[in-house]
This record gives C-alpha cells, structure tokens and sequence, in this order.
C-alpha cells in the first residue's frame, strides 16, 4: 500500500511540474502580447492626439 502511494504521489508530482511548465510559457506569451498591445495603444493614443491637434487646425481656418 506505501508503494502504491508513493508511486501515486510521483505521478501526481511529475503532473505538476509539467502543469507549472505549461503555465510558465504561457506567462511568457502573455507577457509578450501584452508589450505588443502595450506598444500598438502608445501607438494609436499618439496618432489620436495628432490627429485631434490637425482637427483644431482645419476648425480654426
């Protein structure tokens, strides 16, 4: 029965760290989306402003 246990516990023990594995990865993935999504908004809020300033311009004349 101490057998049976222990192999059961390496079992569980290997599923484990194979789940923290997968996770680990997807930290790193998300990670990476979230700068490229970080970058594309800087991106998008900067052409925003730009074109709110030529707005005002065009009004004004």
């Amino acid at each position: 029965d101490a057998n049976r246990q222990i192999k059961d516990f390496k079992f569980k023990l290997v599923k484990s760290e194979q789940e923290v594995a997968v996770l680990e990865q997807n930290v790193i993935r998300l990670e990476g989306q979230v700068t490229r999504y970080k970058t594309a908004s800087e991106a998008a809020e900067k052409v925003e402003d730009e074109l709110k300033v030529e707005k005002r311009k065009l009004q004004r004349e």
